[in-house]
């Protein structure tokens, strides 16, 4: 057994990157009154801080290669699109990585119309990204009221990265209640306008598909459509419901078109539909699930004529697939969405660790991370192992968003993963002699 604290310092020393953040060089609002009119005269390299407030505004960052940044983080500082009949942020002109935003909670955005196309659907109603890959991190999409898909987000033929970010509280009538991914139409052969977003440590709950009356309600949380190929890692999917629909599949993750779903690490549960597959549903597409964690789903937990892969994933009900495990996973409190490991979890050091390879393509310095911040790769003691450990510091990753951390964290007198004001609480009411 390897210390925790030894291969979680030893990884972050091993991938961590150097802080990046630059200065301020224009400020909102006291160089420009509204966020557009800063991004109108910025110029690639600049950097727009934004003061907390509240800013009535649908923004278009024009393919500039700059950093959007909020000083008082996304609670503190948000875009409001009501009433605009626009996406609440846009990106449709080529933006690439070094195009970033960052901090901003994003509401009200009813979508915009593809540039190319002949949908006359709007998409994306929090933000809409198409034939642009701009980086995402720390922000909030919720209460975007966009009427057919992609409440929080809609990817056309777009690859955006997107960290750290929570998706909840949409309802549309059709399909990607949070996220739709699909490519651009009269797509090049090539497959250069396939979406391939990337979401790492990302929250998807509340979100709701058929609500508003939709027929073919796929995806309460997520549709991957036409040659997309996505991955999640250290992703949560709860509490997503598709319902109402002739076709209500897909709670967390409904796939079509030959696309390719890869999640690592996630974990997916209480989601509902109404016509099956609670978690996954798969058409014509190949989804696959590795070290993920599966439970109390309804109706039922994987369903469609595509493929679904899992490999040491803790599921509801038995599939194929190397390491897999079936039964309750002994999340701490799921009804209050605190999904991490008790320590009698049958998830403890039981996935692979040696798939996170792919996962980490490009994104090693998050994913050496679980979904608190805490080091992966690390086994517990007295847990004995039943995945397959890392090689080089030989720690064995667990199964689901969240790594255990109980060895590192001997104040944790309650048990709950975390070191607070109840665990003092707890000591101080046990202070005194033994009884």
């Amino acid at each position: 057994m390897y210390s925790k604290s030894l291969i979680a310092t030893t990884l972050v020393l091993l991938f961590a990157a150097p802080s990046t953040a630059s200065a301020c060089t224009i400020h909102v609002p006291a160089d420009y009154p509204t966020i557009q009119q800063a991004i109108d005269a910025a110029i690639a390299g600049d950097v727009i801080c934004v003061a907390p407030g509240s800013y009535s505004e649908a923004l278009d960052l024009q393919g500039k290669a700059i950093i959007l940044r909020s000083i008082g983080g996304a609670a503190m500082t948000i875009v409001d699109a009501t009433g605009l009949m626009d996406s609440a942020i846009s990106c449709r002109t080529g933006e690439g990585p070094d195009s970033i935003i960052e901090g901003f909670t994003f509401t009200g955005g009813q979508g915009r119309l593809p540039t190319a196309g002949t949908t006359t659907e709007r998409l994306g109603g929090g933000m809409f990204n198409e034939g642009s890959s701009p980086t995402v991190r720390h922000c909030i999409f919720e209460s975007n009221p966009v009427e057919t898909r992609g409440g929080g987000m809609a990817n056309l033929g777009a690859s955006p990265v997107v960290t750290n970010c929570i998706f909840r509280h949409h309802s549309t009538a059709s399909d990607g209640g949070a996220i739709y991914n699909t490519s651009l139409d009269n797509a090049a052969s090539d497959g250069s306008d396939n979406s391939r977003p990337i979401f790492v440590n990302c929250h998807f709950y509340d979100n709701d598909i058929g609500l508003l009356g939709g027929l073919s309600n796929q995806g309460a949380a997520v549709r991957d459509d036409l040659m997309t190929q996505a991955r999640y890692v250290n992703c949560v999917f709860r509490d997503n419901s598709a319902v109402a629909g002739v076709s209500a599949f897909g709670g967390a993750l409904a796939a079509f078109g030959s696309s390719t779903s890869s999640l690592y690490n996630c974990t997916i549960v209480n989601n509902v539909t109404d016509n099956g597959a609670g978690a996954v549903y798969a058409n014509s597409s190949t989804v696959n699930l590795i070290n993920c964690v599966i439970w109390g789903n309804t109706d039922s937990q994987f369903d469609g004529p595509g493929t679904i892969n899992a490999s040491y994933c803790s599921l509801q009900a038995a599939h194929t697939g190397a390491g897999n495990i079936v039964g309750d996973p002994l999340v701490k409190c799921a009804s209050s969405g605190n999904l991490r490991l008790g320590p009698a979890s049958p998830c403890i050091d039981s996935g692979d660790s040696t798939a996170l390879t792919a996962a980490m393509t490009g994104l090693a310095a998050d994913i050496v991370t679980d979904l608190d911040g805490n080091g992966r790769f690390a086994d517990m003691a007295g847990v004995t192992d039943t995945g397959i450990p890392i090689g080089f510091v030989g720690g064995t990753v667990d199964m689901g968003a969240y790594e255990t951390q109980f060895d590192n964290r001997p104040a944790d007198i309650n048990g709950d993963g975390l070191v607070n004001v109840t665990d003092l609480l707890a000591l101080l009411a046990a202070w005194g002699g033994c009884p």
